[in-house]
């Protein structure tokens, strides 16, 4: 092996710079071939969540789902509502036609402009789902909407 083949724990870093970029070590670059495939694996995650309760679809009133480009956005949503045939589009929210792909604050700017504009009540629950290509990660989050503290505390 000289230096250059991958290896886990391995990265650029563990070979002179030089030989890193003659390597094309440096380059970016993405597989999309296999984002159908990341897809499937985050709708067979959500799956799991549901079959040992960590996600209650019987009481799921919000979805919001980030997702880098609308081709994702009806693979999502239908996988979803094969699950939770009672989720439409109402209860469906993102704003990448509106923001665009933020990254990693995606999720958390989808999140604040629901609640700015008035989408969810108290006692609500949501869940946030986040695909992630880059490191072909899949993420949840199931929140519920609590009432501000009563006691004069800011909110």
């Amino acid at each position: 092996m000289d230096g250059l083949d991958p290896v886990v724990g391995s990265t650029w870093q563990d070979v002179p710079a030089t030989d890193a970029a003659a390597a094309g070590m440096f380059l970016l670059r993405q597989d999309v071939s296999v984002l159908d495939d990341l897809a499937d694996c985050g709708l067979k995650q959500f799956e799991e969540l549901v079959d040992i309760g960590l996600v209650d679809v019987g009481h799921l009133d919000h979805v919001i789902c980030h997702y880098s480009t609308n081709a994702f956005r009806d693979r999502a949503f239908d996988g979803l509502r094969k699950r939770v045939p009672t989720l439409d589009t109402d209860r469906w929210f993102s704003n990448l036609e509106t923001c665009g792909n933020t990254g990693s604050a995606s999720i958390f700017i989808a999140l604040e402009e629901a609640w700015r504009t008035g989408r969810f009540s108290v006692g609500d629950t949501i869940l946030l789902a986040v695909p992630e290509s880059g490191r072909f990660s899949f993420a949840f989050a199931h929140l519920t909407v609590v009432a501000p503290p009563q006691n004069g505390a800011p909110s």
